[in-house]
This record gives structure tokens, C-alpha cells and sequence, in this order.
């Protein structure tokens, strides 16, 4: 089944990319998924990974550069 998944994705950006569309993975929650995603050339991804969803007055932080994150480290 995480065969015809992975083909089913593959085929997903191919289509997308030859209509000269971007792709966006949504969902992304391990550093595998990513790097799955990564190679088969997708353009952009969200998910847990990056950030858990946020307030919009942190939202609004971490576009401005200023969101510091719970480990102390700033999100850029």
C-alpha cells in the first residue's frame, strides 16, 4: 500500500508540474515524508514538521522574523 501511495504522489506533482503547477504537501509530520517529497520535486510543504498550527498573533511574529519557538530557538 506505501507503494501505490508513493506512485500515486509521484504521479500527482508529474501531472501538476507539467501544467506548469506548483505543489503544495500538506500534512507533512516526519523528516522521511519530507525527504520523499523532496525527491520527487515538490515544491512546498506544511505540517507539524515545521510548526504546529498558531494563534494569529504568533502567526503574525514568526512572518515578522521576531517568533521565538518553545526550545528557545527563533523560527525564520
Amino acid at each position: 500500500q506505501d507503494k501505490d501511495v508513493l506512485i500515486l504522489c509521484e504521479s500527482i506533482i508529474q501531472m501538476a508540474h507539467k501544467l506548469d503547477i506548483q505543489v503544495i504537501a500538506e500534512g507533512i509530520e516526519t523528516q522521511q515524508q519530507l525527504d520523499i517529497l523532496k525527491s520527487l520535486d515538490c515544491d512546498y510543504g506544511q505540517g507539524y514538521l515545521f510548526s504546529r498550527p498558531l494563534p494569529v498573533d504568533e502567526f503574525e511574529l514568526l512572518i515578522s522574523g521576531s517568533f521565538i519557538g518553545a526550545h528557545g530557538t527563533p523560527y525564520v
